[in-house]
């Protein structure tokens, strides 16, 4: 097939210019330019183009889940010793934090043997939200389809226990009487709105090792899901991971790595993150 094709716009050919799309790798929004930058974009690509891997992961979750200590234990997955961490304010980027390399995660932190000089290198930025309320609204920004989303959830709390308003920062808003399963509903809601309905979410659940309770923490919070919401197809118990404190768990992290490079598969029939190696015109 011809680049051409997606200059021209012809509403009912949609799902040839899609297939084109996918067949060019190049990003699907161009779908959605008028016939101007449609044309422009088409001889900039003939002109020369460059294939970019460039990848944002996007913690989200109640405060005090432990988001910003997995965080730190993705980027250093050998260390036997707990991170020391304090309360995210706002919004931390950590921003490409990984090198891909030959399907493992490396951690920029530590090498000095990579510089990120070139758009072939195949890097990855971590985004950790803020779990209190009061900056949930300017979070809603940063949520895109082209990113992939980790959410992290106390499983030492039930559903039904109410979150702390001293932890939250929730007094006098509309969060603050708020439990564990409502803030799980808010993101996955916010994700399914903002990103689509097939959007994969990576559920971890944290402080196993203070778990008491003998039920099952993913059925759980299945269960506390809304049927007519349909947000239980967001979650899948493939991408579902129990952590603790304990120097053993660290596999889980490997595992939580290996899952996350799986989604940025092109050949993954499940995968969301189809900006993992688009072409794009190579000036920009």
């Amino acid at each position: 097939m011809d680049v051409d094709i997606i200059a021209h716009k012809t509403i009912h050919d949609v799902c040839i210019h899609e297939a084109v799309i996918r067949l060019l790798r190049i990003p699907k929004e161009v779908l959605e330019w008028d016939d101007e930058r449609r044309e422009r974009f088409v001889q900039e690509l003939k002109d020369g183009k460059v294939r970019v891997h460039r990848a944002r992961i996007i913690i989200v979750g109640c405060a005090g889940a432990g988001k910003t200590t997995l965080v730190e234990r993705l980027k250093h997955p050998n260390n036997d010793e707990m991170p020391t961490t304090t309360t995210t304010v706002g919004l931390d980027v950590h921003r490409n934090v990984f090198h891909v390399d030959d399907g493992r995660l490396i951690s920029m932190e530590n090498t000095t043997s990579i510089t990120v000089s070139s758009r072939e290198e195949k890097m990855i930025t971590l985004m950790d939200f803020a779990g209190q309320s009061a900056y949930y609204a300017c979070h809603q920004v940063f949520l895109t389809k082209r990113a992939i989303y980790v959410l992290v959830s106390d499983m030492s709390k039930c559903m039904d226990d109410k979150v702390s308003q001293l932890e939250c920062d929730t007094k006098g808003t509309v969060f603050a009487d708020w439990k564990h399963g409502d803030y799980i509903r808010f993101w996955l809601q916010s994700i399914r709105t903002y990103c689509g309905e097939n959007m994969p979410v990576v559920l971890v659940a944290t402080h196993k090792d203070k778990n008491t309770s003998n039920e099952n923490f993913f059925d759980e919070i299945l269960h506390s899901l809304p049927e007519e919401q349909n947000l239980k197809k967001h979650i899948s118990t493939q991408r579902y991971f129990e952590i603790g404190a304990t120097p053993e768990d660290k596999e889980k992290i490997f595992d939580i790595q290996k899952l996350l490079l799986h989604l940025l598969s092109p050949e993954n029939g499940e995968q969301q993150y189809s900006h993992w190696g688009e072409f794009i015109p190579s000036f920009c």
